[in-house]
């Protein structure tokens, strides 16, 4: 998946590849290596309390957005069928 990075000017960020692993909680990684060499995650989205939304009408860009805390993520899926996948699992996490 591809999330879209924070800028500290407050200027959109930039669409950066990620290894993600969905557990109770959202961990993402550098890269799938990383993640098998037990490495720290890039970031961890906390699914405590969250929601997950789709981009409405025409969505060519296949962009999803998880509000959650600390901070929302916005993502990007290499298809409509993983754009839909990831939403629906996500949305079954809900507590």
């Amino acid at each position: 998946m591809t999330k879209l990075g924070g800028a500290h000017d407050g200027k959109q960020g930039n669409w950066k590849r990620r290894y993600c692993v969905l557990k109770d909680d959202l961990y993402y990684y550098e890269d799938e290596s990383h993640y098998e060499k037990g490495r720290e995650p890039k970031g961890v989205i906390k699914l405590d309390s969250f929601f997950c939304i789709k981009k409405d009408g025409e969505n060519p860009d296949n962009e999803f957005t998880i509000f959650a805390i600390p901070k929302p993520l916005v993502c990007h899926a290499e298809s409509k069928e993983d754009l839909l996948s990831w939403v629906k699992t996500i949305s079954r996490l809900g507590r």
